[in-house]
């Protein structure tokens, strides 16, 4: 196997694993922030998002669609007010899942076009 054996590899693996869910949970925390709010602390809402990305990483959906909004709503009504809570689950929603697919089709879509032009400027 590539790792085996491979300590500092995997030791960075875990370290940039760990550095990559702490940056996912955290979009949680700052949307909290952004709408002024600041009674519960970062790492409260960190272990509760760790706790709602488990619970809805069984559903057998794309993007875990429906269980993962009704999660938030449900497990983060506890920190938004009740006039908050669906525009943060919105908010939450398009920073945690859509901008990536967004972001995807960005990038293949430039890529596929730079591999016709490409070929075609090479023929020139």
């Amino acid at each position: 196997s590539l790792m085996k054996g491979n300590y500092k590899a995997i030791f960075v693996f875990i370290c940039m694993t760990a550095v990559q869910f702490l940056a996912f949970f955290s979009i949680t925390y700052f949307i909290y922030r952004a709408f002024g709010l600041n009674t519960v602390q970062w790492v409260e809402i960190i272990f509760v998002q760790a706790f709602l990305y488990m619970a809805v990483s069984f559903v057998p959906t794309p993007g875990s669609t429906g269980a993962s909004e009704t999660g938030f709503i449900f497990f983060f009504k506890l920190f938004f007010p009740k006039n908050l809570i669906f525009v943060s689950m919105v908010l939450w929603r398009l920073l945690s899942y859509h901008i990536n697919i967004v972001t995807g089709a960005i990038v293949i879509l430039a890529d596929s076009i730079r591999s016709l032009v490409k070929p075609a400027a090479h023929d020139v």
